[in-house]
């Protein structure tokens, strides 16, 4: 199958649509001076739409459909940090997390504002410092690692008698941050996280 220049970059219009709609969601726009504030997935949604009618109508149904289920595809692997924590909080029944907001940037009626309240308090999740939790930003392997330590250690695992040099067997374990590289080790201990067939993590 060949691709051209033209396709692939609607493609990428495409997808870059379809995961940034999923991620502002929670988040409301004011339309310049207009008393009208919408979801920032009412706003960028709609792009997605033109452009697989384009890339149909160009390039046929079978191609579109492809671009669709790429899109789903990469939608799925991006993980941001609300989502992460919200699905913890949900493992654990979403009990009712009371208590005033830790951080500043998180809204009051955001769909996983409890869900960060909990995490918070319950020592999962810190925050990125300075009042800030950054739920719109990618999760780095480091950070999930710690968020399921953390979590283990809350659900009553005891992780002191794990081997402390279970990271030693990935080739880029000198690339994991230091102060996290416990709770990593701690998954890969646990084979939690088994790394690539290349031998990293």
């Amino acid at each position: 199958m060949t691709l051209s220049v033209t396709f692939v970059i609607l493609a990428t219009v495409f997808t870059v649509c379809l995961i940034t709609s999923n991620i502002f969601v929670p988040r409301t726009w004011k339309l310049w001076s207009l008393p009208l504030q919408l979801s920032g997935a009412v706003v960028i949604f709609p792009i997605s739409y033109i452009v697989n009618d384009i890339l149909t109508e160009v390039y046929g149904y079978r191609k579109a459909q492809l671009v669709i289920w790429i899109g789903l595809a990469m939608s799925g692997f991006v993980a941001l940090m609300a989502q992460l924590v919200t699905m913890l909080y949900r493992m654990s029944g979403s009990p009712s997390a009371s208590g005033d907001m830790p951080f500043d940037d998180v809204p009051k009626n955001a769909k996983y504002s409890n869900a960060v309240v909990w995490a918070y308090k319950n020592g999962i999740a810190l925050g990125c410092g300075y009042g800030k939790f950054k739920p719109d930003e990618y999760v780095t392997r480091e950070q999930t690692c710690t968020f399921l330590a953390r979590y283990a250690q809350l659900c009553g695992k005891d992780l002191s008698g794990l081997s402390e040099k279970a990271i030693d067997a990935f080739a880029d374990c000198d690339q994991v941050e230091p102060g996290l590289a416990g709770n990593v080790n701690a998954m890969c201990a646990l084979k939690v996280v088994k790394g690539y067939e290349d031998g990293t993590i």
